[in-house]
């Protein structure tokens, strides 16, 4: 079976393009700072489906822009 999973480069490549911390991310999506830097290291790969749409939405792409199969 397929598995999308958040796809931590296209977030990484994301806040860098826009110079935008973890922290910054954390602060204007209400998501913790911790579940933030663990989607970020790969520590948590697969999101609930509001936190990926809070992501998208913040970044202004879309969800399957940050997803990946596995």
């Amino acid at each position: 079976m397929i598995e999308k999973v958040i796809n931590k480069n296209k977030l990484i490549q994301l806040s860098e393009e826009r110079n935008i911390s973890r922290y910054r991310i954390s602060k204007e999506t209400g998501i913790s700072e911790t579940y933030i830097n663990n989607i970020f290291n790969g520590k948590q790969v697969n999101p609930a489906v509001s936190i990926a749409y809070k992501l998208a939405k913040y970044f202004e792409v879309s969800i399957e822009e940050l997803l990946k199969e596995e």
